[in-house]
Order: C-alpha cells, then structure tokens, then sequence
C-alpha cells in the first residue's frame, strides 16, 4: 500500500490481536463528511463516528499503540475494497489566493449568499467565515503575490532584505531598467548587507522562490527614445489614443498626477521656498506631496491622496473618518508600493459600482509599468516626455486647484488677524482645506482642460471656453493685495507667483539601497513604539456632542440675524439635521453602560 497522507478520515473500530503496524501517516477529523486527500485526488465518503482513539496522535500514546494503527490500516483496506471511497480530480488550486480573491468578490460586490458560495466552491461554512474575517490580509497578500498560484502566502526567512528587493525592483522595472535574475542576487545582497545580515547569499533557489512570492516574471523591456518629437506626439493623439479610449464612456476615462504643495506657505515667503529643492531641511517639513484625479467630463474627482512624513501626526489623534487619504513615507514622496495600492483600492471600488474604467498616466517613476490582478480598472501610459503637453491634470486642472486652496489659506489667516489671534495651521486644517478646494474645481475646468491636451473623444463636442469666474477672480486679488500689505511683501509679488511656488517639487525619485533600508526599519520602529509626528502641533480638541450644540445655537442665532439677501437662511435647514444628528449621538451615549454598573460595592 503506497504512502497516504490523509487530511481526515473515519475513527476506527478497536484493534484485534495480531494486527500489525502500516506505514501510513494520518490526520484525523471526526466530521461526517469527510474528504481524503491522496495524491492528485480527493477520496470521499460519508460515515458515522466509532469509539476512541480520535486520531493518529492518540492512537501512538496508547500501551497498545501497534494494535491500534494495525486496526486503522485494516480499517482503510475494507473502506477501498468495499469502494466506499470514489476517486474524484483534486479541484486545482481550490485553496489558492486567487480563488479566495474570487470568493470575496462574489460576497462582497456580487451580493451573493453565504450558502450559495460556499455550495458552490465546496467549501464549509467555518472556512467561508475565516476568509471574510481575513479579508484584508488577503487583499494584502494578493497585492504582494500578483498572479502566485501558492495555497497559502509563505513568508521569508529574510523578510527585510524581501521587502526592500521588490522596493528596487519596482523602482527598476518603473525606470525601465533591465533586471535579470544575477542582478537580483547581487543587490539582495548588497541589501543584506545594510541589515548587517553578512550572512545572506542570495542563492538562485532564493531569488527563484522570492520572484514565485511575488508573482515575478522577467521580461525583456523594449527601447524607448528619450525624447519624442512633436510628430510623435501627434501621431499617438490621431492613431493609438483613440483606440485606447473608444470603448470608454467620458466618465470612465481618469488621469491621476502627482503635485507637491507648501501646505503653510504664505506669500512672503514664496521666493525662498521656491529656491529649495526640497529634499531636506524646513522646506521638505512643509511640502506634501498629493495625487489627484479625475475623470473627462469632470463627473467624478477621487478622493485626493495625501502623503507626508509622519505617519501618525499628533493633530489626527481622535480622528476617525479624514476628508482625503493619507499615506506616510520617509521622503513624503510617491512610490510604486504606495501608488499600486492606491490603483488596487481603485480597482476594488469600480469593482464594487460594476464599472470598467481607463487610467491615464504619465511615465513617472514612481508608476509601475506591469501591475498585474487589476478586473476592472485598465492602464495606459502617455507617451515619454509629453507630461507639459498631453497630462490633462497639467493643463491647468492642478494649477486651478492651487489657486483655490492658496485663496483660502490667505482666508483663514485674515481671518484670525481681524480676530487678533495668530495663524496656526496644523496638518488636520490642510487636509479639510484640499479637500474643499478640490470639491470647488468645477467640472467645465476639468473637461476644457482635456479638450486642450488634445485627449478627446471624436463623437463629444468642445466644451465652450469658460473664463476664471469674476468674482473668484476678485477674492482673489484683493485677498492677496492686504496680504502684501500686512506682510510688506515686494510689489512686483504677484499671486500667480505665490499660485505656481510648488510647481517644481519633486514628488518621487529612485530612492537609494540606504533609503530603502532606512525606511523599513523607519516602518518597523513606527509600528512597535507608535511613533508620532516629530513636530509639536497641539493635540486637536475633540468637542463633546454638548459642546457641539451649544456652537449650532450660537450658529443659528447669527444666520437668523442676518438680511435675506446674505443667502445665508438656506443653510438653516441643514443646521437643523446636523442638530438632530448630534442630539440622537448624545442621547445614545448616555444609554451606555460601564461594566461597573452591574456590581455593587461590599457594604
């Protein structure tokens, strides 16, 4: 009888004299529908429970432990010779990432029964409950496995020298650099070396097995000029962008593109930060780096991505729900891990609204040219060195959205000086101030600006030109001429110096095998000791739902006393939403219980 490894089977009658021992290695489970893995095939059968020993381990303590095993080997021979087994193909890769990935799906976007999934995966119920309890961790898994056929996502022993080779490689792979299989061993090595392991020997077995947990093919990479010429240019607009983009409605065509802002900058200091690179010192502790996208008509704006050093400010403390997302990394830059997972939240999200979308991009480093596992969200590259002329997001949509936020910062700092109080601006008022000023990007400045890259389709007509309103325009100018004032900045100043201060941030670059090591063991540090933002803005006040009423009062009391023509009596029927809101929150918290108040004290 060959060798069997069995993944659960029957309990055995008990043992006869002169039984002898079988070589057979057995895990026991005592469910009555049993499956027996043998092989390349699934042995099934339907049975009752017998007495003890439960299982091989049991069957090995007992005095007559070769009786035992004699009897379950007797026990296996009848069942065969009976066939009460029927051979049926293993269901290949039935534990893979891959199908768990499609099992999520079906009950989180398809809608479908718990039951009917699990019926149709044959998988129990308690194994259908742990993989939408691990949800995430899979969703995780699969992001770093790509296209891996593992049953189960298997760590290395090495893990940080793991991490920080796929870092590189996506920054390679982004560059266009060739990598092949030899280079990979050397910088494994040369980044072990960083983690003072000198006893890593980056062997082809483990770059073999590190290229399989990744989902890692090589290919060969084609060519490209560096620079493209006009007729280029043209060429792509007239034959290949439209047949990119001729299977997408205008509401499913995005562009993203990343932008650097000085979030605290105000006008007297716009000459000297734009004389900084930016890639250390004060500068560097003001700029954040933030992605933006949006689609062709102008319909749909994502929620902007902002990225900054600190990973746990100390002015979001409390917080649950921000305006934007927020990501932190070492520089405060875009990297290929962090705009991957923000293209996979993408996917998941289209996913969910059944929609298949087109994603422009640009050739920036920090994008990874072969993202593999997207369903429902496809990605096209501009053309190298185009991003000044064929990038919607640079045809004035960043630029109209600066405009925009730099408006109401001089605001907020006028504001507080005609209450006689400084301005102090934290990362949590930045963060609501992006997400405003985004939101007042009007769809018509969205669509012009795809019109004037040139990435139209032939089937929709031009949008009229429509001019910088009047009076936005008017806040504008007069906002930044008190500012001049106040701050006694030079004359020749315009404010659309101060708009375009940031427009040549870095927003990535190829990080070094030093930066690389310097920024998982920053990750490390920061998740075990929960570190905080190095700078010392004030913890925000988190105001109780009392606190909260009283303010909607006194905001009442003002909007009531003003004249009609302030168009401000429309709010007041919000205010009273908000109101009833936050009285049913506080009613509610009241309700609650200490676990205290169910003892009495000894008396």
């Amino acid at each position: 009888m060959r060798k069997a490894h069995l993944k659960r089977t029957r309990r055995p009658q008990a043992p006869s004299a002169g039984d002898s021992v079988s070589d057979v290695e057995e895990n026991y489970d005592d469910s009555p529908d049993s499956s027996y893995q043998t092989g390349d095939t699934v042995l099934k059968t339907s049975h009752q429970g017998y007495s003890i020993p439960n299982c091989y381990k049991e069957a090995m303590n007992l005095p007559d432990s070769e009786k035992w095993i004699g009897a379950m080997k007797k026990e296996l021979d009848s069942l065969r010779e009976h066939k009460v087994w029927t051979l049926q193909p293993l269901p290949k890769g039935s534990k893979v990432i891959k199908i768990k990935l499609q099992i999520l799906r079906e009950i989180e976007v398809e809608k479908k029964k718990k039951t009917d999934v699990a019926q149709k995966h044959n998988i129990p119920q308690s194994s259908l409950s742990t993989i939408i309890k691990n949800s995430e961790k899979i969703h995780q898994q699969a992001l770093h496995a790509g296209e891996s056929s593992r049953k189960r996502a298997r760590g290395s022993t090495y893990a940080d020298v793991d991490e920080a080779l796929l870092q590189w490689f996506k920054q390679a792979r982004s560059a266009a650099l060739p990598v092949n299989g030899p280079l990979l061993s050397e910088k494994a090595k040369t980044l072990a070396l960083e983690f003072g392991l000198k006893d890593f020997t980056g062997s082809g077995g483990w770059i073999e097995r590190w290229k399989a947990r990744h989902g890692i093919k090589l290919r060969n990479i084609c060519g490209e000029s560096a620079d493209v010429n006009r007729e280029t240019m043209t060429n792509w607009l007239t034959d290949v962008m439209p047949n990119i983009i001729s299977n997408y409605a205008c509401k499913d065509i995005f562009n993203a593109d990343e932008t650097g802002l000085f979030w605290r900058l105000l006008p007297d200091k716009t000459l000297h930060f734009k004389e900084e690179t930016c890639t250390g010192g004060k500068a560097s502790k003001e700029r954040i780096t933030i992605l933006l996208c949006c689609n062709m008509d102008g319909s749909e704006k994502m929620q902007p991505l902002v990225i900054r050093k600190a990973k746990q400010p100390r002015c979001f403390r409390g917080i649950k729900h921000l305006p934007v997302q927020y990501e932190a990394n070492q520089k405060a830059w875009m990297t290929g891990l962090l705009f991957e997972s923000w293209v996979r939240h993408i996917d998941k999200k289209m996913a969910g609204q059944h929609r298949q979308i087109i994603l422009l991009l640009d050739n920036c480093g920090a994008h990874p040219p072969d993202m593999q596992g997207l369903t429902n969200t496809r990605i096209a590259f501009l053309p190298p060195n185009t991003t000044s002329m064929l990038q919607p997001c640079d045809q004035g949509i960043i630029r109209n959205f600066k405009m925009i936020y730099r408006t109401r910062l001089m605001r907020k700092y006028l504001t507080a000086y005609d209450a006689g109080a400084a301005l102090t601006i934290n990362l949590k008022q930045a963060v609501d101030i992006i997400s405003v000023a985004w939101n007042d990007v009007l769809p018509a400045t969205i669509s012009n600006c795809w019109h004037h890259s040139g990435i139209i389709k032939s089937d929709v007509s031009s949008p009229l030109d429509t001019p910088q309103p009047a009076t936005q325009m008017w806040e504008q100018q007069s906002l930044f001429d008190r500012m001049k004032e106040l701050l006694k900045i030079p004359l020749e100043m315009d404010f659309d110096s101060y708009a375009d201060a940031d427009n040549d941030v870095v927003t990535n670059a190829m990080l070094s095998d030093v930066e690389i090591v310097e920024s998982i063991l920053q990750a490390k540090e920061e998740e075990e000791t929960d570190q905080v933002d190095e700078e010392v803005d004030p913890i925000v006040h988190i105001p109780h739902p009392k606190e909260v009423l009283e303010s909607i009062q006194t905001l009442r009391l003002f909007l009531q006393c003003q004249d009609e023509s302030k168009s401000l009596h429309r709010h007041l029927s919000d205010l009273d939403n908000i109101e009833k809101s936050v009285q049913h929150l506080l009613l509610t918290s009241k309700c609650q219980k200490k676990i205290t108040n169910y003892f009495s004290k000894n008396t």
